[in-house]
């Protein structure tokens, strides 16, 4: 909720970190930042928005690639370069917008990412399977 008006922040869902809009055409994400739970490209079990967000990738550009950016995001910590960047979008002021990210997760939400990249940002965390990728 924003200014007392409930909103669907779902970033891949409201059509911004996707690489369809809402009416299903081909689209740029933002910040070609693909935040969909589709399977990645690079390691299929894991989602592309975790991929993008903690790993270097090439950009889409309509269809066609382009440089690659990232990561996002510091495995192991939220005070890194790339974590401060993506936290401080979130903050009051700050220079992200089209549209401005302020308020958009909470404080809990905030705290629950900066303390799952301190401890390493894991993708799949079942101690018992033997499957499990090892960060």
């Amino acid at each position: 909720m924003v200014g007392g008006v409930a909103f669907d922040h779902t970033c891949s869902q409201a059509g911004c970190h996707n690489p369809t809009n809402a009416a299903g055409a081909a689209q740029t994400p933002a910040g070609n930042l693909d935040l969909t739970n589709s399977a990645s490209t690079d390691v299929p079990q894991e989602f592309t928005s975790y991929r993008q967000l903690l790993f270097p990738h090439n950009t889409v550009i309509m269809g066609q690639p382009g440089p690659t950016v990232g990561p996002y995001m510091n495995a192991g910590s939220a005070n890194g370069g790339a974590s401060k960047a993506f936290f401080s979008c979130f903050a009051t002021g700050s220079g992200c917008n089209n549209p401005s990210h302020t308020g958009w997760l909470n404080i809990a939400e905030l705290r629950l990412l900066s303390e799952w990249l301190d401890i390493g940002a894991q993708y799949f965390n079942n101690p018992f399977d033997p499957a499990v990728p090892v960060n």
